[in-house]
């Protein structure tokens, strides 16, 4: 959709807010791979705390 406002054009999805999951769900599990990872460095799958 296409916006324009005090003559700047604004580009942007209709469908926003159904993206947002997607985007969120993998967001999260990024974060989650990467604290396993720092919590095991020896790749064993034991932490060290």
């Amino acid at each position: 959709k296409l916006v324009t406002d005090n003559g700047v054009t604004i580009i942007g999805y209709t469908d926003f807010p159904s993206r947002m999951a997607t985007q969120s769900s993998t967001l999260y599990a990024t974060n989650i791979r990467h604290m396993m990872d720092d919590l095991t460095p020896e790749k064993d799958g034991v932490p060290v705390i």
